[in-house]
């Protein structure tokens, strides 16, 4: 007899919370959504919960166009990566909530945002051979979106390797370089909170771009004060970018009164 190969299915994975919850699109009170979206949080946290789209459900159920709508819902679609695996739906759901916390060596509790297609990356590089084989080692194929909306294939795991408990234990100097890939990322978010909703300049690519370098030249400075990073990277918004081209930056971040360098930055926004 021939050996049949496990049937591969393929899922979305859309991190909700990047949306700012689903209410827009779908309800999610457990009697009223769709089988073919399980959320991984538990019932109380479902509307900012990872989602588990089964992409043949969602065909069968003549709502692919609702589907669609989730993972278009913003650009580019840094909410949304694809899952191939042997697992049935239910068995992926149950699967990455093993992952929903890790631990840092002191047991301080965390939450792991493995539905971000900016950390997920991160969790492959930065996690141990052994800990990315137990998250990822039932995964055939997972694809995740880039900055410039394309995709890219995350390494796949090495399925020989012994998997290791969970939560996982995180070291230091994991969480340090989980933190640094969502920083630019979360100084974003809060610039765009002080402006109370005032759209900013620039593509997200450009956005990144201009908030990662601020960010560095704020570090390189030797600040501390985030009222400096903050208005450093307002300022760059509101010059559309132009600000870092400015000879006499340096200078302005060079000083050692944060009050000052504020002001100067704002003069020269408004100038431009």
């Amino acid at each position: 007899m021939t050996e049949t190969s496990p049937k591969i299915s393929s899922f979305v994975l859309i991190d909700s919370a990047m949306l700012g919850g689903t209410e827009k699109f779908l309800s999610m009170d457990q009697d009223a959504r769709p089988g073919w979206l399980i959320p991984v949080y538990k019932e109380d946290a479902a509307s900012v919960s990872p989602l588990v789209i089964d992409i043949e459900a969602a065909h069968h159920a003549g709502q692919i166009d609702l589907m669609v709508a989730l993972v278009n819902a913003a650009r580019p679609q840094l909410h949304v990566s694809f899952i191939d695996t042997t697992l049935s739906h239910e068995a992926l759901a149950q699967h990455l909530r093993h992952f929903i916390l890790v631990r840092t060596e002191m047991s301080k509790e965390l939450t792991l945002r493995f539905a971000d297609c900016c950390i997920l990356p991160a969790l492959a590089t930065f996690l141990s051979a052994e800990q990315w084989a137990t998250f990822a080692g039932p995964i055939v194929r997972w694809c995740v979106h880039q900055r410039d909306g394309m995709l890219t294939t995350l390494p796949q795991a090495d399925t020989e390797t012994v998997p290791v408990p969970t939560p996982f234990v995180l070291a230091d100097s994991q969480i340090d370089h989980l933190r640094e890939a969502a920083a630019v990322d979360q100084l974003i978010a809060n610039v765009q909170n002080m402006r109370y909703g005032h759209p900013l300049t620039g593509n997200p690519a450009q956005q990144h771009q201009w908030a990662g370098e601020a960010r560095r030249m704020w570090w390189d400075a030797e600040h501390a004060d985030n009222a400096v990073l903050f208005s450093l990277v307002e300022a760059i918004f509101d010059t559309n970018g132009e600000l870092l081209k400015h000879p006499g930056l340096p200078d302005i971040l060079a000083q050692r009164n944060s009050a000052a360098i504020c002001r100067d930055l704002r003069q020269i926004a408004t100038r431009h």
